[in-house]
């Protein structure tokens, strides 16, 4: 029931940044009960965002990146690199984003998440 309620929450909080409303994102974050919380709601402000405002993508990424490492989440790190991925693709510097690639698929491939893997190919 919390997962669907959070779920939800997030899901407004994605529509609100395709409305162009980065404060209610930044509030959102802010108030994240949990770490993993705050991980994931970064991580998708991050891919929201990467063709609107690339270096608050990045921003939003690389703190999800550091959070997630701390907090030893392997899958919000995971999510972290992919995005971080798509940043330095957008910016041309291919060999850095394959590295972020790569360094994603092998934590998708350690936790056998085959969604995560599969995001790691698109």
């Amino acid at each position: 029931m919390k997962l669907i309620f959070f779920g939800l929450f997030l899901f407004g909080n994605v529509l609100a940044l395709g409305q162009n409303n980065p404060d209610s994102i930044a509030r959102a974050i802010e108030q994240a009960v949990s770490v993993e919380d705050k991980i994931e709601l970064l991580n998708t402000a991050a891919n929201a965002l990467k063709d609107a405002d690339l270096k608050k993508s990045f921003d939003y990424a690389t703190q999800a990146h550091n959070l997630a490492s701390q907090a030893a989440d392997q899958i919000g790190l995971a999510q972290a690199l992919l995005n971080l991925g798509n940043y330095y693709t957008r910016l041309g510097r291919h060999e850095t984003a394959m590295e972020n690639y790569l360094k994603a698929l092998e934590i998708g491939q350690q936790q056998s998440d085959e969604r995560l893997v599969g995001q790691t190919y698109k």
